[in-house]
């Protein structure tokens, strides 16, 4: 019974209905990782890598996605990540979630602290983002920015 694969990977890929998804994370996810890794992969590793996947799950073999989305990709990968800044911007709100699996709270405190503006914001607790978690102390915060332009306190953290 694959229904619990099929949630986690829904789950994972913010699909929240037939054809329809929480937002565009996985499409962001591609394109600023191509922009900031570059391809470091032969044909001969994705040819190795397709095969051992033919050999150890062949149920699954004939919908893997070997394709690397950053071979078609417009523009070359700098390599470099660079001090953030945004001299002069209105206040930047930054959400850290402490234990992100994808995203290390530390950068999200790095972020903040190179903007010239930047505010955090941290939810204590488990998974990727804080943002329309079912957090309300953080929901409330960053809704109240965005529609009212109430700018939270900067070091604001909500407890899951």
């Amino acid at each position: 019974d694959a229904d619990m694969a099929f949630m986690l990977a829904d789950f994972y890929n913010g699909r929240i209905g037939v054809g329809s998804y929480q937002d565009n994370s996985t499409e962001a996810f591609r394109a600023y990782n191509c922009m900031d890794y570059p391809l470091d992969t032969t044909q001969a590793d994705k040819d190795a890598a397709d095969a051992l996947i033919q050999q150890k799950a062949p149920t699954i073999a004939p919908y893997w996605d070997g394709v690397d989305v950053c071979e078609s990709w417009p523009y070359p990968p700098t390599g470099v990540r660079e001090r953030i800044t945004a001299d002069g911007a209105a206040p930047i709100v930054v959400v850290g979630t402490t234990n992100d699996p994808a995203t290390p709270y530390a950068w999200s405190q790095s972020l903040a602290e190179q903007l010239s503006s930047g505010v955090l914001i941290t939810r204590e607790g488990e998974g990727h983002t804080g943002y329309n978690k079912g957090n309300a102390c953080v929901d409330d915060a960053v809704e109240a920015y965005f529609l009212d332009g109430t700018v939270p306190q900067d070091g604001l953290t909500c407890s899951s």
